[in-house]
């Protein structure tokens, strides 16, 4: 790991030296609330906000994207569609590091996801420290997701006037080549970083009334519990919680025909597990046609299916599903209720 300092105020020349080569996404204000969006003007970028509305790993697993262009009068003559250009994903939180990194790993499955591992390729992950909660109720530091260890190739962490900045792979070495607005870390520097990242912790509370290690067990056993029909009342069914969650991959493909009935283009988009017809099949059959069900599905998916496949939670605690959800659904609440309290 190479240890680097950089003045706040050149956070900006760092961004123009990333756009000669790359595209720049990053925070940037939205009315009152934060996205990642391209970045054209570097004043544009936001480091200290709190957290966004979708995640990034969007902008490596788009809601929607193009497949192949086809035309049946020629068939064999179609056009994969394959969009991956070098991009730099700039200021992403601990939480979004880990689930970037959760869905590397069901990505990279055989069979591997062609498009989303062109742009994870192409993609440079600058990361920034969390110095405080984006809000009240929410899992980060319970899952410990507050804080990441890897999944970037630079770390920003906040000592005050500037940055420690830490380039951590050898493509993160390449990009920083011929950029000069950077110094040496001083033993006083790591020293002020540390302090910091301890006083950070502080600043965190545990939302769980129990230790997150037995939540896996609590679910199992509430599987048939009242709680998922009360709070299944209560959903809209809308998929909002889907759409903004960052470890969710769900999704339909559907043909874009043009008007000539021969031409289109054969898209993907996210689907949701909260939906009506999510588990609709053939002949009509819906396999969970109560919300509650829905509901239940898509807690124990997180937190117990893919938990036993991967050895760890698939939710990272960013919150963003109980900020969408517009019967006010929160996930600290139900996880409580499930260990009894």
């Amino acid at each position: 790991m190479n240890r680097k300092t950089i003045r706040k105020e050149d956070i900006a020349k760092l961004v123009r030296h990333f756009q000669d080569k790359h595209q720049v996404v990053g925070p940037v204000a939205k009315e009152h609330q934060f996205g990642f969006e391209p970045i054209v003007d570097p004043t544009e970028l936001r480091l200290d906000y709190t957290t966004s509305i979708l995640p990034p790993v969007q902008h490596l697993y788009p809601n929607k994207e193009r497949l192949l262009k086809y035309d049946r009068r020629n068939p064999g003559e179609g056009e994969i569609i394959l969009e991956a250009e070098p991009m730099v994903l700039m200021g992403v939180h601990p939480c979004d590091l880990h689930s970037i990194q959760i869905v590397d790993e069901i990505m990279m499955e055989d069979p591997e996801d062609q498009n989303y591992m062109a742009r994870r390729e192409h993609t440079l992950i600058v990361g920034i420290s969390c110095m405080k909660p984006c809000d009240e109720k929410i899992l980060c530091f319970d899952k410990g997701t507050w804080k990441a260890e890897s999944g970037y190739d630079l770390m920003l962490t906040d000592i005050g006037e500037a940055y420690i900045l830490d380039i951590v792979s050898a493509k993160a070495e390449v990009a920083m080549e011929g950029f000069e607005a950077i110094g040496e870390a001083s033993h006083e520097d790591r020293r002020v970083a540390q302090a910091s990242e301890s006083k950070a912790e502080k600043n965190f509370v545990k939302n769980l009334v129990m230790p997150i290690e037995g939540l896996e067990h609590y679910l199992k056993e509430s599987y048939d519990d009242m709680i998922w029909e009360a709070q299944g009342g209560r959903c809209l069914s809308c998929g909002s919680c889907n759409i903004v969650c960052p470890t969710c991959y769900c999704f339909d493909t559907q043909d874009d025909i043009e008007l000539d009935l021969c031409t289109g283009e054969r898209c993907r988009t996210k689907d949701a597990c909260q939906l009506n017809n999510f588990a609709v099949v053939a002949g009509g059959e819906n396999f969970r046609n109560r919300a509650g069900g829905r509901l239940r599905h898509r807690i124990f998916r997180k937190e117990v299916y893919l938990h036993d496949k991967y050895l760890r939670s698939t939710r990272v605690g960013c919150g963003r599903c109980n900020r969408a959800c517009g019967a006010g659904i929160n996930l600290v609440d139900i996880y409580n209720q499930v260990m009894g309290v």
